[in-house]
């Protein structure tokens, strides 16, 4: 069977020239990522995760905002990257996002990459071939480079972006079982004395539920208070540039962004993995309360639950809990200047347990929750 042979072209970077699929909007540092990963042995390709990709999009945007005000007002390239940004936050370029994100320890890997998707195609919509910088620089009269979405700042507020998103979903998932819980006390505890059991003793099924449901309004509010430091950001530059990027952050993202102080040195990266700590320690308490709610769920003989919901959501729970120590060994090799990929370690870490504790929530509420009966 013949196979159609891949076009290429020839990229050049400071390092040399290496060829590069010759559609693709990505270029020479992509290229060495991913000639980088084949040289590592034993590890399992990953992708960013959507909502990182999504947080980097807006950080981007916003920066492009910014520097078409202070600086960058007479050029069309601003414009245009950020028209490019709506494009892939639209679902479109996204195949061409193939960076293993922990490649590289504050998501090098990945700002390359997505600066040259974002390059190569407002190139594209302005006439340029891809790869032609000295092109580029002539007819939009710009430094390449100058409008990159770089630095570990942009990479620290992308990640804070895609966990208030996933956590405002979970937070969501969570109100949803509250409201459920407490309103499956009211309703067996109604068939409870309907029956004729007045007792307290006998109405001990819907007093627990009622407790089941202080557990999860216990766990919002400590949630509520991870998402509060999730919303201080902190980026490099002169305290007017600052101000203006966290406004345009707050306004295009929806989020109550405040701005911190200017990053000196690496208390960016130790602060913020502070604060995801403090994120995985939520999501980890949250899993051993919701772990508990199961246990007792499974102990309570007057209903009737044949649902294998809690069974998954026990499961989640566990991986949740194995994930916040994956996400405290990456905060102690940062403390340690080991040079792993912590931030990134434990932003994917986080988001997939997110991820996976929130599916299991909505499918213990509809299918476990909402389906318990007082058995006949």
């Amino acid at each position: 069977m013949m196979t159609k042979k891949l076009e290429l072209r020839l990229e050049t970077d400071a390092i040399g020239a290496i060829e590069v699929p010759a559609q693709a909007h990505w270029g020479a540092r992509t290229a060495r990522w991913l000639e980088h990963f084949k040289q590592v042995e034993g590890r399992l390709h990953e992708t960013a995760h959507p909502l990182l990709i999504d947080g980097l999009l807006q950080v981007f945007k916003a920066k492009l905002a910014v520097t078409r005000e202070m600086i960058e007002a007479s050029s069309p390239i601003a414009r245009v990257k950020a028209q490019v940004c709506d494009e892939i936050l639209n679902g479109q370029w996204r195949d061409e996002l193939i960076v293993d994100p922990l490649l590289s320890p504050s998501g090098e890997a990945l700002l390359d990459n997505l600066n040259e998707v974002v390059s190569g195609r407002a190139a594209e919509i302005l006439g340029v071939n891809p790869g032609n910088l000295s092109a580029q620089a002539e007819l939009l009269g710009f430094v390449p480079g100058s409008l990159d979405l770089i630095g570990q700042d942009a990479y620290v507020a992308a990640t804070k972006l895609a966990l208030l998103v996933a956590t405002r979903e979970l937070s969501s998932a969570l109100l949803d079982l509250e409201r459920l819980l407490r309103r499956k006390s009211l309703e067996i505890e109604k068939s409870l004395r309907a029956s004729g059991k007045e007792e307290e003793l006998e109405l001990r099924s819907a007093r627990d539920f009622n407790n089941f449901g202080n557990t999860a309004e216990r766990v919002i509010r400590r949630l509520t208070e991870g998402r509060e430091r999730l919303q201080e950001v902190s980026f490099k530059g002169d305290r007017n540039y600052r101000e203006k990027l966290v406004r345009e952050l707050s306004l295009s993202s929806g989020f109550k962004i405040r701005g911190g102080e200017e990053i000196i040195g690496n208390g960016m990266l130790n602060s913020s993995l502070a604060d995801l700590l403090t994120v995985s320690s939520i999501l980890k308490e949250l899993a051993v309360e919701l772990s508990k709610v199961c246990q007792n769920l499974y102990r309570l003989k007057d209903l009737k639950n044949e649902s294998p919901a809690p069974a998954a959501l026990q499961a989640s729970c566990l991986k949740v809990i194995s994930g916040d120590l994956c996400v405290s060994l990456a905060m102690q090799t940062a403390t340690n200047d080991q040079g792993a990929p912590a931030l990134t370690l434990a932003a994917n870490s986080l988001l997939q347990s997110i991820d996976q504790i929130r599916s299991a929530i909505r499918a213990f509420n509809h299918s476990c929750i909402a389906a318990v009966t007082l058995k006949a």
